[in-house]
């Protein structure tokens, strides 16, 4: 079963094209079915819908928790979106919380828009948000390993059903306490057969990365939200606006 898996996700490693990705994982899961597991099952599934989403997972048994580093490539034109090094990032602060992105990218301001990419004006994430509750946690390690952490009860409650891709614990040279990422797909409880995965599994409508970081009674969080198109511009650069997320 880890073998064929593994097969499949090669095959997305190395050509972006959606049709030919439902096809791998159909036919993988069908050979594979009568003996699969439900944790296999759950494997196939989460790696079939990131790498449709346009970015590449390797199975969590693998150890790698993190989406690859290339580019995510758009798989409509062709069009890499993935911002340059040379160009310039600029911090956006609310309140002890703070993240770069990139000095192009357009704030959605007062009006709800998605964010863009200033020379394209494409839209790169639906939404970019930091939130701020009260907690009687002192440290995201009181919630034990990263990978179990029960984010609907730390008030995500409309991420009950995601599917969690890829959880890390994320420390900064300040070590003023652990930050929690996670990588989530969120898909329809039901869908058409041509949004399928497998039978009952539906593609992901819905990309979120999440940082989470504990100070001084108050949990921090810094939201991604974007869509399938969205994450195969973007994802690459999304992934690290995540990352730089930080508490003063």
């Amino acid at each position: 079963m880890m073998a064929c898996v593994a097969n499949f996700v090669l095959a997305a490693a190395v050509a972006f094209v959606p049709s030919t990705l439902v096809r791998a994982g159909v036919a993988c899961a069908a050979r594979a079915q009568p003996a699969m597991t439900a944790a296999s099952r759950r494997v196939l599934v989460q790696t079939a819908a990131l790498a449709l989403s346009g970015s590449v997972l390797l199975p969590p048994q693998t150890g790698m928790h993190l989406l690859s580093s290339a580019p995510a490539l758009a798989v409509d034109d062709g069009a890499l979106l993935a911002i340059p090094p040379s160009v310039a990032m600029r911090t956006v602060a609310d309140g002890r919380a703070a993240f770069t992105v990139p000095g192009l990218w357009a704030a959605p301001g007062a009006t709800p828009r998605p964010w863009l990419d200033g020379p394209l004006a494409r839209p790169v994430a639906d939404e970019i948000t930091v939130t701020a509750r009260e907690t009687t946690l002192t440290s995201l390690d009181d919630l034990g390993d990263v990978s179990y952490a029960p984010l609907a009860k730390l008030g995500f409650t409309d991420l009950a059903r995601a599917d969690l891709v890829a959880a890390v614990r994320r420390v900064t040279i300040s070590d003023d306490g652990p930050y929690f990422d996670f990588d989530l797909a969120i898909s329809p409880s039901d869908c058409a057969k041509d949004q399928q995965i497998l039978p009952g599994s539906c593609l992901p409508t819905q990309v979120v990365l999440l940082s989470l970081h504990v100070r001084d009674g108050t949990l921090y969080a810094l939201r991604v939200n974007a869509s399938p198109a969205q994450w195969r511009q973007a994802g690459t650069t999304l992934r690290q606006v995540r990352k730089s997320f930080i508490v003063a």
